[in-house]
């Protein structure tokens, strides 16, 4: 199995995936059935009796231990000529790394719901007595239709998977640095509290678009720091303050401090989604993914619900929240009595036949545009002149210009209150060109494409 065009009995189209010095990745198609997989095999110059061929082995019999949805499936594992090879499930979808790379930063929604699936799947591990110990966004797998699938078990550890120290030891450190707890860093042994500090810093990365920092300067997460505590802050992303609080909650120092499990993680990121209002990871992801357009636009996805658009005259006219459907039944029943409200802002009412003035408005004036986001949910970009409905609390605006710092804004609003935005962006004078000017010419220089 040597060269580029490697044999294995059974599949055909076999074609090169990806390749470290220790394994190699190449897509194929079964033969019997047709369904396209990924085999996994030992590289060029590794000997079939060396141990890394036994960790292979190993890694194999840990997937076939675990049975869930967000984690990569087992399909087989063979031998060919003495060097094994496995064969597994093979995703049409993203790396979260490519996803980053390609976004910068994700939405609250995406953060959330990818970290729901990635919290459920470790859950499911811990649960069968297996510590992952390698999180990192290139093994974290993202279908198209907003699946997550966790891989990179080959450093796994735990009281259920065969030890092979020196491997398991050797594969920890091929993990990037700025992933791994600090009792990991200083030598302790694997426990669940460590992949969950890991899941912080995913939270930390997809909220702000870095890794998180210490408290000693702008110096990145590094095991020489860490026993620094991460700064209490997420430099004012335009994210729920649950969710902020998760996540610095999962990047404390201390491993008492953090959640006491994953399950008990993926129980708070499940509460989070719903004060989002959605209530399927799934269909939160490919709904985010499509508006990243990183995925064609489809079909309605009935499942998520952040703040849906209104029926009204223009289709600019806001997102409401989830009182609306209350209003609603008030409003109706008060017209089939024939019952007449004048509209007031000084108190909340329901004169109008679709509920709206219950509602507050929010009008956002910006300089010179910006994309707005609303409880880490994209609205629209400016200028628009119809306001944006939503109901009484408090709720996070965030402005976006490419050649400007982000603003955030936390905005608090009363049943039928009207209030204006307005903001400037900070956009040095030597790049306030034409391009910077307008979100149509910014936007037409952003491939689409995934």
């Amino acid at each position: 199995m040597s060269g580029n065009s490697p044999s294995f009995a059974g599949y055909s189209a076999v074609k090169p995936l990806a390749s470290d010095p220790v394994a190699t990745l190449h897509t194929a198609l079964h033969d019997a059935v047709g369904r396209k997989v990924v085999i996994k095999t030992l590289s060029s110059g590794v000997l079939p009796d060396s141990p890394f061929a036994q960790n292979l082995e190993r890694e194999a019999a840990i997937l076939a231990s675990l049975n869930h949805p967000n984690i990569i499936a087992l399909y087989d594992l063979q031998r060919t000529a003495g060097m094994p090879w496995m064969v597994r499930e093979w995703v049409d979808g993203f790396t979260l790394e490519q996803i980053l790379a390609r976004l910068g930063h994700c939405s609250a929604l995406l953060t959330a719901a990818v970290a729901t699936q990635l919290a459920s799947a470790l859950a499911h591990a811990h649960d069968n007595g297996i510590i992952h110990r390698c999180i990192k966004p290139s093994c974290i797998l993202i279908s198209k239709e907003g699946t997550l699938k966790l891989t990179g078990f080959s450093g796994a550890d735990g009281k259920r998977a065969l030890r092979i120290p020196e491997l398991i030891e050797a594969q920890a450190g091929l993990t990037t640095p700025s992933y791994r707890s600090p009792e990991s860093a200083l030598g302790e042994p694997a426990a669940p509290g460590s992949d969950v500090f890991a899941v912080g810093v995913i939270l930390y990365q997809m909220l702000t678009g870095q890794l998180p920092e210490t408290n000693v300067g702008p110096t990145l997460w590094h095991p020489a720091q860490a026993i620094i505590t991460p700064r209490k802050s997420l430099h004012g992303f335009a994210a729920p303050l649950q969710l902020e609080e998760l996540t610095l909650k999962c990047i404390a120092k201390e491993r008492a401090d953090r959640f006491s499990s994953a399950r008990q993680l993926h129980d708070a990121l499940r509460a989070t989604l719903a004060q989002l209002c959605t209530s399927d990871p799934e269909a939160t992801v490919r709904a985010e993914l499509q508006k990243a357009r990183l995925i064609a636009q489809g079909a309605a996805l009935p499942s998520t619900r952040p703040l849906p658009r209104s029926t009204g005259i223009s289709k600019r006219m806001r997102l409401v929240g989830m009182g609306v459907t209350a209003l609603l039944i008030t409003t109706l029943a008060l017209l089939l009595i024939g019952r007449s409200i004048v509209r007031s802002n000084s108190a909340p009412t329901t004169s109008s036949v679709d509920g709206k003035q219950n509602l507050a408005q929010v009008r956002v004036l910006v300089q010179p545009w910006a994309h707005v986001y609303v409880n880490g949910q994209y609205v629209d970009d400016t200028p628009f002149a119809e306001p944006i409905l939503l109901p009484a609390g408090t709720h996070m605006f965030r402005l976006v210009h490419p050649n400007a710092p982000a603003e955030q804004r936390q905005v608090s609003v009363a049943w039928g209150e009207s209030i204006t935005l307005e903001v400037h962006m900070n956009i040095p004078a030597k790049v306030l060109t034409k391009s910077s000017a307008s979100p149509s010419a910014a936007a037409s220089a952003a491939d689409p494409g995934p």
